[in-house]
């Protein structure tokens, strides 16, 4: 797995800790994850697109930089978000699959 990868998983990790004691806007994230806005608004984005953040009644939903985010009610849906993530930091690589046209050519990937 790409270091990119891992630090996205540990930052998604950790949002939804933090997410859990209190709700955080988009500048809010990007001071507790020390990264770019536009990184913290895509993590928001991902997790609100996956329900496992619901944004705070009367917070500008229509403006995603000033909306504040808490974490969903639904423990169940949370869970299971925190287990695909889980599952995405521990699974092993899957060897890549060889190009039909170049397995045609010379043969199927070695094992």
């Amino acid at each position: 797995m790409r270091p990119s990868s891992l630090l996205r998983i540990e930052r998604l990790d950790a949002l939804i800790a933090e997410l859990s004691v209190r709700g955080l806007g988009n500048f809010a994230v990007v001071d507790f994850l020390d990264c770019s806005a536009s990184s913290a608004r895509n993590y928001l984005l991902e997790l609100r697109d996956a329900g496992v953040v619901v944004p705070v009644p009367g917070s500008a939903p229509e403006c995603a930089d000033k909306t504040v985010y808490r974490l969903s009610g639904d423990h169940l849906l949370v869970d299971g978000f925190k287990v695909v993530l889980a599952r995405a930091r521990g699974g092993p690589c899957a060897m890549p699959m060889r190009d039909p046209l170049v397995a045609a050519l010379f043969g199927g990937a070695r094992q």
